[in-house]
Order: structure tokens, then C-alpha cells, then sequence
């Protein structure tokens, strides 16, 4: 049995796999796989049907769950995107935050909104600081004329 055209379709992946180290199979890989054993299977000894059956089911599973986790991707992105939409209603407005450890008091009109990729949340700027949702504790108007308290 002659197994020669297994070699290169290994070599290759063996190459994609050393050039990105998020390497990852997906369905079409998996299908290429599936029919390559099938090409070379023993035909004294083939696949049994239950075997074969788990193997589609397993292909089946894997692409559903890529299509759910696609999904929360976009989910993600439109609830980052109504966040932002959200914090420019803050832009303007006097905020008083506090710092890491509830001790020291940041005041300051927002200036801007921005997404923090590295702790996804999002972040209010400040004239001299940059203070997130979960800190303030208190938004009025620039003028003081009314004050909207928050226990957050």
C-alpha cells in the first residue's frame, strides 16, 4: 500500500502550523482528513459505521460550535459598540470617580469615550485622568445645576 500522497497533505499542515501558532483545523480540514483515511483505508478492514457515524457527528459538533462562538463574537462587538454609544452621554458632564482604593476623589468634565481592548471596558477621559464606569460615583452638568448620584 502505497501512502505516499498522505506525506505532502502532512508536511503541509506541519508547515501552516509552524508559521502561525494559532493554528487551527477547521471543517474543511477535517473533511480532507476524513477522506483522505478513507481513500486509505484497508479494504479487508474498512470503517466500521458507527465509527463513521461519530466522526460526521463530530464534524457537525465542531461546526456548530464555530458558528456559536462567530456569534458571540458579533454579540460582543454590538454590546461594546452600545456601550460607547452610551459613555458619549457622558461627554460634557462633570464626574466625580475615585481611584482604585475608594480613597482619593478624581473630578473632571469628560472630554472623550474609548474602548480598553486589554480589559474590555470602558474608559472615560478626563481633562488629566482616565477613570471607568465602575468608579464613578457621581455625573452633573458642567455647571452643577443638577447632580445625579450613583452607587455604583
Amino acid at each position: 500500500m502505497e501512502i505516499s500522497s498522505v506525506t505532502p497533505l502532512n508536511q503541509q499542515l506541519k508547515t501552516e502550523s509552524s508559521q502561525d501558532n494559532s493554528f487551527n483545523l477547521g471543517k474543511d480540514d477535517f473533511l480532507k482528513l476524513f477522506m483522505e483515511g478513507l481513500k486509505h483505508q484497508d479494504p479487508l478492514n474498512p470503517m466500521k459505521n458507527d465509527e463513521m457515524m461519530s466522526q460526521i457527528a463530530q464534524l457537525g459538533f465542531m461546526e456548530q460550535v464555530t458558528k456559536m462562538s462567530k456569534s458571540v463574537e458579533a454579540l460582543q462587538e454590538s454590546v461594546t459598540g452600545n456601550q460607547l454609544q452610551q459613555g458619549s452621554a457622558f461627554i460634557g458632564k462633570t464626574i466625580t470617580a475615585f481611584d482604585g482604593n475608594n480613597e482619593n476623589p478624581i473630578v473632571g468634565v469628560v472630554q472623550g469615550v474609548r474602548k480598553n481592548d486589554a480589559e474590555n471596558l470602558i474608559e472615560f477621559l478626563l481633562e488629566n485622568d482616565t477613570v471607568q464606569l465602575g468608579q464613578i460615583k457621581e455625573v452633573s452638568l458642567s455647571r452643577g445645576d443638577m447632580n445625579v448620584k450613583s452607587d455604583v
